[in-house]
């Protein structure tokens, strides 16, 4: 048989882009096991953070705005 298990949980809700990770991850022991929700991010705001993740568009019909 391995060790006895022991855990210390930590629920932190906060923004994934803004939180200082090595300050966090510096005051926890090995291992450490880091569970998330990716966030639903529009297309302005993967473009807002420099993203390239977005799918080129064509506007194959040539309309124009809302046709």
């Amino acid at each position: 048989m391995g060790k006895p298990f022991s855990a210390k949980t930590t629920v932190v809700v906060d923004d994934f882009f803004s939180l200082k990770w090595p300050d966090q991850l510096g005051k926890l022991p090995a291992p450490v096991l880091i569970l998330g929700n990716p966030p639903w991010v529009t297309n302005s705001g993967v473009a807002s953070i420099n993203g390239s993740n977005v799918p080129e568009k064509s506007n194959f019909q040539n309309f124009v705005g809302i046709e």
